[in-house]
């Protein structure tokens, strides 16, 4: 089935509030950039395409789905030798969707992102997907049938279906939001454990991060389990163990390792591991003349 001409959808739109289109194009030609005053959602259920959609660019395959606001210009780029590609097309009147508004919930949500970042092309499981076809197909039975509540029954699967769209896109959003935090986290990790031996602190690594430390402080402790002080603090005391063990003097070892002065570093390894750091020195000693066996530390 091939997508009707514009007219021909327009009415239909008009009409029911929705559209629901399957496609299989073998050589889609060349578009060029157009916009529509309707939403779009396009599941591609088979083959590759790529998809221009304002700036964005996007090379959606099986399962992906494309969110195509009101207004945004979009053009499909065909690929040099594209093999068939299979299309579900959901085209949806604005006013249908404001009629579906109840208790504050908005099923036009997902289409209106103001960070590009997240809209556009959704990744899916397969099974997140099959269940948005699965819906769209029933959709598509209920308008072809004559049967009493018919045109009802397809308003409320076309409700379900833009549910869980939205489910979808919130959930796609958390991951994108947990990616980018991780990744903001591994960077910090690796500045700390490259420049342990300066003065860091929570504000000095927020500016040169570019974050609030507040929310570097937030997911850092979500993250790593403990907080951006702490950390830096065990990461110098376990440099500071090697050091000693290697028989390097103590004044060294606090000034190498960041401390500052030795009360700093002494109340630090006292509190980490029990004794200090003179203790700990005078228990490898022993241990390596063979007197007996040294005290175990935690860490």
């Amino acid at each position: 089935m091939h997508t009707p001409e514009p007219g021909q959808h327009r009415t239909k739109l008009r009409h029911r509030g929705y559209e629901i289109v399957r496609t299989r194009e073998i050589d889609p030609g060349e578009w060029k950039l157009h916009s529509h005053d309707h939403y779009a959602v396009e599941l591609i259920w088979s083959g590759t395409m790529q998809y221009l959609v304002e700036d964005r660019g996007y090379r959606v395959t099986n399962g992906d789905i494309l969110l195509i606001d009101a207004g945004e210009r979009h053009r499909l780029v065909p690929e040099p030798e594209q093999a068939p590609c299979e299309r579900v097309i959901l085209r949806i009147d604005r006013s249908f969707l404001k009629q579906l508004r109840s208790h504050g919930y908005d099923p036009a949500a997902c289409f209106r992102a103001d960070d590009p970042d997240r809209k556009g092309c959704l990744r899916f499981d397969d099974e997140d997907s099959w269940r948005i076809g699965e819906l769209l197909e029933r959709c598509i039975r209920e308008n072809e049938s004559e049967e009493e509540g018919a045109e009802l029954m397809a308003k409320t699967i076309m409700l379900q279906v833009l549910i869980l769209i939205n489910r979808l896109y919130s959930k796609n959003t958390r991951s994108r939001h947990r990616d980018r935090s991780e990744s903001l986290v591994d960077g910090v990790l690796a500045y700390i454990n490259d420049h342990y031996a300066e003065e860091l602190t929570l504000d000095s690594l927020a500016g040169r991060f570019f974050i609030s430390k507040y929310h570097l402080s937030r997911e850092f402790g979500r993250i790593v389990g403990r907080s951006v002080h702490r950390y830096i603090t065990q990461k110098r005391l376990v440099a500071a163990k090697q050091l000693l063990g290697e028989g390097r003097p103590s004044s060294m070892v606090c000034q190498h390792c960041g401390f500052g002065d030795y009360s700093n570093f002494y109340r630090a390894f006292k509190s980490e591991y029990g004794i200090s750091p003179k203790e700990y020195v005078a228990n490898l000693r022993e241990d390596a003349a063979g007197n007996k066996s040294p005290a175990r530390m935690p860490g």
